[in-house]
This record gives C-alpha cells, sequence and structure tokens, in this order.
C-alpha cells in the first residue's frame, strides 16, 4: 500500500525573510480571473504562492474532517455502562471491523455511524487501556482494579476469552503492542516493567522493574526493538532501548533536541515500522516538538506544532498511530481546557486543531482502521477515516 502525501502549508510567511524580495509579501494576488497567466508575461512569484497557498489550504481541509471531526456512533438502545475516558480500538487487518472496547464491553463497527454490540470483556471489568492485534488474535489490556487483565478474541469481538490475570498489585497502564519481529505480545505496568506474552495468555518472561515510563507508552521499530523512556531520570529526556522485547533494558545514547525544555517526558508512538515517534510539549506548554528515530538514539526534529488561539498546551500530550494505516493522531489539553486534536500521515506535515470543548481526557482517544475513536461519558465517536 502506497501512503498517500498531505500538501505542506505553503508560503506561510506573511513577508519574505529571505531573498531578493526580503521583507515584500509572499502572497499577492494576481487579480487575473479572466486570462490566469498569459503566455509570454512573466508570473510572479508572490501571485503562484498566493493561488497555491489557497489550493493547499482547500486539500488539506478535507483530510482535516476525515481524520478528526469526530460523529457520535449510534449504539440502537444500547447504554454504554463504562462512563470512565479510557477506551481501547483495533483493526485485525485492513478490511475486517475495527473493534471498540472498554472496560466490560465491546462493539465493532464500519464505514458509518452506526455500532454493532458484540461480546462483554469477561475479566477487564474497571478500567481499559488499549488494545493490539497480531492480525489473527486481538489482546486487549485493562484491569480489574488493581490487578493486570488481557482477555482476548479470534473472530472481532464476537467472543471475549478471559486471559492473562497478573498476581501484582499493578495495572498495564502503559499498554499493550504486537512486537511482530519477535512474534510476542509486550505490555507494560504501573510498575514501569515489561512483560511479554505471546498470545494474551501466558507470560513467560518478565523482566521485573526496568525503568522505563508506562504513561508516555512505547514505540516498536521493524527490527523488534522497543523505544521507551526513563521513569526515574526525566531531564533531560532519556530514552530506552530493548532488543529483546522487553526483557533486558538500556539507556540509548542521544535525546531529541530541546531536550531541557521538555515540560514533562512526552509520548512515544510506532506500528512496527521504519521509525518511532516523540512528542513533547516544551517551554510550558509554548508548542508541542514531533521528533523520529530509526533506533532510539539518533532523533531527528520533524515539527513544531502551536497551540490554538492564545492558549497553551497544559499537561501530558498523546501520540497514537493507527497499527495498519500509520495515521498519526496528537491529542493534547490546552490552558483553555479544550481539547486540541491534530493529524499527520509522516509526522512532518500537520493539520489542525480540531478542537473540541468540554474536553475529555487523553486516555479517550484511539486510532484504528485509519479512523479516530472516542468516548465521553456513555457515548462513543469515530471519525469518517481515510478511506483504507
Amino acid at each position: 500500500m502506497t501512503t498517500p502525501s498531505l500538501p505542506r502549508p505553503w508560503a506561510t510567511g506573511i513577508n519574505y525573510s529571505t531573498g531578493p524580495d526580503t521583507g515584500t509579501p509572499t502572497k499577492v494576488d494576481p487579480s487575473s480571473d479572466l486570462n490566469g497567466f498569459i503566455r509570454g508575461v512573466i508570473a510572479a512569484p508572490q501571485h503562484v504562492n498566493y493561488l497555491l497557498g489557497l489550493l493547499t489550504n482547500i486539500v488539506r481541509r478535507p483530510f482535516e474532517l476525515a481524520a478528526l471531526r469526530l460523529r457520535q456512533l449510534s449504539q440502537d438502545g444500547v447504554t454504554v455502562t463504562d462512563t470512565l475516558e479510557f477506551m481501547a480500538a483495533v483493526q485485525r487487518n485492513i478490511g475486517t471491523p475495527p473493534v471498540l472496547a472498554k472496560a466490560g464491553e465491546s462493539w465493532t463497527t464500519g464505514d458509518w455511524s452506526r455500532l454493532d454490540v458484540a461480546d462483554t470483556l469477561p475479566s477487564i471489568d474497571t478500567q481499559i487501556y488499549n488494545a493490539a492485534t497480531d492480525g489473527s488474535r486481538i489482546v486487549a489490556a485493562g484491569d480489574n482494579g488493581t490487578n493486570i487483565r488481557l482477555d482476548y478474541t479470534d473472530d472481532d469481538g464476537a467472543t471475549w476469552t478471559a486471559g492473562f490475570a497478573g498476581g501484582a498489585a499493578v495495572k498495564p497502564s502503559g499498554g499493550i503492542y504486537w512486537n511482530e519481529f519477535h512474534s510476542t505480545f509486550v505490555f507494560i505496568a504501573s510498575t514501569n516493567s515489561a512483560a511479554q506474552s505471546p498470545d494474551g495468555v501466558t507470560v513467560p518472561t518478565s523482566s521485573g522493574a526496568n525503568d522505563v515510563e508506562a504513561t508516555s507508552r512505547i514505540a516498536i521499530l521493524s527490527n523488534g526493538d522497543i523505544v521507551g523512556l526513563s521513569q526515574t531520570v526525566a531531564s533531560p529526556l532519556t530514552f530506552r532501548d530493548s532488543t529483546d522485547a522487553g526483557i533486558t533494558w538500556s539507556n540509548t545514547a542521544g535525546t531529541v533536541a530541546n531536550a531541557a525544555a521538555a515540560d514533562n517526558r512526552g509520548c512515544m508512538a510506532g506500528n512496527n515500522g521504519a521509525l518511532v515517534y516523540h512528542a513533547a510539549s516544551l517551554t510550558s506548554g509554548a508548542s508541542i516538538q514531533i521528533s523520529s528515530s530509526a533506533d532510539g538514539a539518533a532523533w531527528s526534529t520533524l515539527a513544531s506544532i502551536a497551540p490554538p488561539g492564545s492558549s497553551a498546551f497544559s499537561g501530558q500530550c498523546r501520540l497514537l498511530m493507527c497499527q495498519n494505516t500509520g495515521l498519526l493522531v496528537l491529542a493534547s489539553v490546552t490552558s483553555s481546557a479544550q481539547m486540541a486534536l491534530y493529524a499527520s500521515l509522516d509526522g512532518q506535515t500537520w493539520v489542525g486543531p480540531h478542537v473540541l470543548f468540554p474536553s475529555p481526557g487523553i486516555n479517550a482517544f484511539a486510532v484504528a482502521g485509519g479512523r479516530l475513536f472516542g468516548t465521553m461519558n456513555d457515548m462513543l465517536f469515530g471519525s469518517d477515516g481515510l478511506g483504507y
């Protein structure tokens, strides 16, 4: 599958900052609707910028709406009983229905605003964190109020079975992920420790406490390496890497640019691809910096995202990446108590903000099948998606 490209905003400066026209407008209306450009008459760069800027904005707006505008999903009179702002969404493969889950309940959906009620989750009855798939089995990670619980389905939610039940008083607040290279699920507990499970039932190897920050999540590369953030060393940002699917961990050699200005550790995202992504709020919420890495050590700065209006970003952000399509979604609360959403196909070019008010928590969102899903109170929402 070829990933489509999103056009960059064009000539974003009001005036030229370099070149022979420094200080003059970058965009000037050519005022020639009748004839357009005439042969032999030069088209000034300012005229081209004006027209390209308009066209670029027109192309970007439908993508923003398809990726981020959330519509309430009809439940045919069935009440959502879990009102916590936590949910999971996962799609086994492109073409299969996305499965949505909250504590104790699940649904499937297609490319319309309707849900089909699926089976109940047998052991995740208090809080759910996320779900992952190996292409055949879906495993959801959550808890029963105190302990880790993994439930799984092999038929897109028609039936769920109780899987691993952790005995320690910890929760899988770092979520669960499929490591394709090592053919195992990996989940991160609230004790900042990682564990493997090939099937969501057995946990043959657990590395114990290994200093990987749970709430920042983890990201997995195509070679099986896992990248996370240190829980004990917060500043400057210290990245952790595991080459054996979470058994042993070590600090990487590098960090992102502007690490000393980070407001918190930020968050990770990846989908077993060539790159992993990191997002962090900088300088008291003045911007969110997006970075990528092929190894967890050398990082490239991809984008700097400004908050909406005169507000600032507030608290921890959440970076989501679709396991099958690669759609990236950034969610962050603002100082105006709004939720700002942004979307990208490559981490470099972003659309948004798409602003929600009132604001749910950042754990109220999940991405699957090229669509953003969300929850608030007893309601479920979904975007139209990218049409994969």
